[in-house]
């Protein structure tokens, strides 16, 4: 979740800020490991719209991608 926030800083926005967010998971059976991470890591007074589903990634050591929606 690091490199998100290196992302979001210089895009103008941070987590608190987040309006959707799309989890793409190497495998689904990671689902709930996902979950505890994310939980942790986004801002609970304002949780995103979120949806988390399985797919092929670019390469085979990437386990999560994630794309977000921001407000500035």
């Amino acid at each position: 979740m690091a490199k998100a926030v290196q992302t979001l800083g210089p895009a103008g926005t941070d987590k608190a800020r987040l309006l959707t967010a799309a989890l793409w998971l190497r495998d689904i059976a990671d689902f709930d490991a996902m979950n505890d991470i994310w939980d942790g890591w986004i801002a609970p007074q304002k949780p995103p719209a979120c949806t988390s589903c399985e797919c092929r990634l670019a390469h085979r050591d990437i386990l999560v991608e994630i794309t977000f929606t921001t407000a500035q």
